[in-house]
């Protein structure tokens, strides 16, 4: 005869598979297991809201405090302009407003000299982000744990040597020593700051790999840290995302989450 007690077993049983698979099924809250791999997101915040965000207001975009700053800048000097009508006074005033907004732009946590690239004359800006941002938090180790256990059965071929972490992505390892999170739209200019070349024959160890979508457009980056008697690369090292770090072959399904993208390498 079926009893209350064997119901209740039941019920108990079936919450705890469903809560596994969705625990399986997505490590953090708001985030696939391709989201974490991405090394595009200014703030996941902003762009991919996920439990991630320490709090519901997204973090203020490099464009909008550049905004902000600029607007604040206007202002002030529209006010000094209708109490000083002397340009004596108003020059200098706008002058020192600009030189305040250009140093709280450049000094804030969104966009920075990049101090790392500039290794040839072609220096230029680049773009980095210091991460958390005000609205973001780090992993949690049970989300550290549940990345890792996901792409290890998804990519079995790589060998972890980092753990997940939110500080820094693929190009942030590969031009900035895992200081800052760099997006896809720099490593163009980055590779040119730092005098790097299309490598057509055979490869070295510390070339940099870059891969890029069936569009062009660049998706990921590494450094390669091993290659065959022939030239051929075997091994590179990469950061996935803002999971963790891998030794692993350039290309294959087995070996990292972007296998269907081209590669070229850069020394």
């Amino acid at each position: 005869m079926f009893r209350i007690q064997d119901l209740l077993v039941l019920v108990v049983v079936c919450m705890a598979l469903a809560t596994s698979q969705s625990a399986s099924a997505q490590c953090i809250e708001g985030l696939s297991l391709h989201d974490l791999v991405q090394d595009d997101d200014t703030t996941f915040c902003s762009v991919t809201p996920s439990a991630l965000c320490a709090q519901g207001v997204p973090a203020i975009s490099n464009a909008a405090r550049l905004a902000l700053i600029l607007g604040l800048f206007v202002l002030g000097a529209f006010i000094v302009g209708r109490r000083h009508k002397s340009l004596g006074s108003v020059v200098p005033t706008i002058a020192l407003s600009a030189m305040i907004a250009g140093f709280a732009y450049f000094r804030s946590p969104s966009a920075v000299w990049a101090h790392d690239f500039r290794k040839t004359p072609m220096t230029g800006l680049i773009t980095h982000f210091h991460r958390p941002a005000a609205t973001e938090r780090e992993l949690t180790a049970a989300e550290k744990t549940c990345i890792n256990n996901d792409l290890a059965t998804a990519h079995p071929g790589a060998t972890r040597v980092g753990d997940p972490t939110i500080s820094f992505d693929c190009h942030g390892l590969t031009f900035d020593p895992a200081q800052t999170w760099i997006n896809n739209d720099q490593v163009v200019q980055a590779l040119a700051d730092n005098g790097r070349m299309v490598v057509a024959g055979a490869k070295m160890v510390g070339d940099i790999i870059v891969y890029r979508n069936v569009a062009g457009n660049v998706t990921h980056s590494g450094k390669v840290t091993a290659v065959d008697v022939a030239g051929a690369v075997t091994q590179v090292r990469s950061k996935w995302g803002l999971s963790g770090t891998y030794d692993h072959p350039p290309t294959g399904a087995a070996n990292s989450p972007y296998s269907a993208d081209t590669v070229s390498y850069y020394r």
